[in-house]
């Protein structure tokens, strides 16, 4: 699963949790705190880990991969 289709199942994972929250009460409503967390947790690392850091190494190489088409096109 690439990085942007991952971010987007924990998106909809955790709202999902958010609004079974609303109904829960107890040591139920504590049980879905802690997978918010661990959910949260995990989203975080994939954002700082893996999506931002491609990324940014992908706006640092975009004008090298750009210049070679540029310079192909007819003027």
């Amino acid at each position: 699963m690439d990085p942007f289709e991952l971010l987007k199942k924990d998106h909809k994972r955790v709202s999902e949790l958010f609004e079974r929250i609303e109904a829960a009460s107890g040591k139920a409503k504590l049980g879905i705190f802690q997978q918010i967390k661990d959910e949260l947790e995990l989203h975080t690392h994939i954002e700082e880990v893996i999506f931002y850091p491609a990324q940014e190494k992908a706006n640092e190489t975009r004008d090298l991969t750009l210049e070679p088409a540029s310079v192909n096109q007819p003027r």
